[in-house]
């Protein structure tokens, strides 16, 4: 979207709906933070959401490159049919998310988001990518989550015990429920499957590492396409957490590696799927 376009699009939802592998190839993010819906059109906040969705669009699509300055907020404003008080905040949106820098008297310059960007920019970055790095971006991210895991599992066999069982089996419960009443309907499996993943990261007693799972979870809950090509079978995902569940009860150092296998495996079949939906 460039900001000449941006008008038309103020006052109304700029979601394209649940996020999607398009005919383009380009994954669309459907954001599921109350922030990010568009509120009633007499909002300000309306406008100055929808500037600021435009403009960390264009950054993040390379639109705008790593030291070039954007437009004076006159232009902007001009170009948004807005005020410039609107665009001044959408401005200060994206100096907090560290996508710019402001000097009095100089304007706003693009950072490079790579270096100074954090982990919530990930779901965005990736509704932005196209063919084969969008599904390369989706692959890196299931890398990352494998990473993590492996670590939770290393403390979370160190120290659970038997309420803590108690909290993870609860959760697969609810996700055996969630199957077995809503087949097909991968969104809600999604958000079952993610409130297991919470319940075991939590048991192990880290608040760094609950709080490395949120990025990741961001993208999972965004992207409808994603979602159904990793829960296409939940069943699969269901028996693992059950086995998950059994070797809990007399945790050996190899289950951290056996889980690891079982994820590799699966994130594997998802990227194919994903490949495999890009190129019909």
């Amino acid at each position: 979207m460039t900001p000449a376009r941006l008008g038309s699009t103020i006052g109304r939802d700029a979601g394209a709906g649940p996020g999607s592998l398009d005919g383009s190839q380009n994954w669309s993010y459907h954001p599921t933070n109350a922030r990010d819906a568009a509120p009633d059109p007499i909002d300000r906040s309306t406008a100055a959401d929808a500037c600021t969705r435009a403009l960390r669009e264009q950054i993040l699509s390379g639109g705008f490159s790593p030291g070039a300055r954007l437009p004076p907020e006159r232009k902007l404003a001009v170009d948004f049919g807005v005020n410039r008080v609107t665009v001044r905040a959408a401005l200060a949106t994206l100096a907090a998310e560290r996508l710019v820098s402001i000097r009095q008297g100089s304007g706003a310059t693009v950072a490079d988001f790579r270096e100074s960007g954090g982990p919530g920019l990930i779901a965005q970055w990736i509704s932005l990518a196209r063919g084969d790095t969008a599904v390369a971006a989706v692959a890196d991210l299931l890398a990352v989550r494998r990473a993590l895991a492996r670590v939770v599992l290393e403390r979370v066999l160190a120290r659970i015990d038997e309420a803590g069982r108690g909290r993870v089996q609860s959760a697969v419960q609810s996700f055996a429920r969630t199957v077995a009443e809503a087949p097909g309907d991968t969104a809600q499996i999604a958000r079952a499957d993610l409130e297991v993943m919470r319940a075991i990261v939590a048991e192990s007693g880290s608040p760094a590492l609950q709080l490395c799972l949120n990025p990741i979870a961001g993208v999972l809950a965004g992207l409808s396409s994603l979602q159904e090509a990793m829960f296409h079978a939940p069943e699969r995902s269901l028996l693992a957490y059950e086995a998950l569940l059994e070797a809990l009860k007399t945790p050996t150092p190899e289950l951290a590696l056996t889980m690891d296998a079982l994820l590799a495996a699966h994130d594997a079949d998802t990227v194919a799927r994903l490949s495999h939906r890009r190129k019909k």
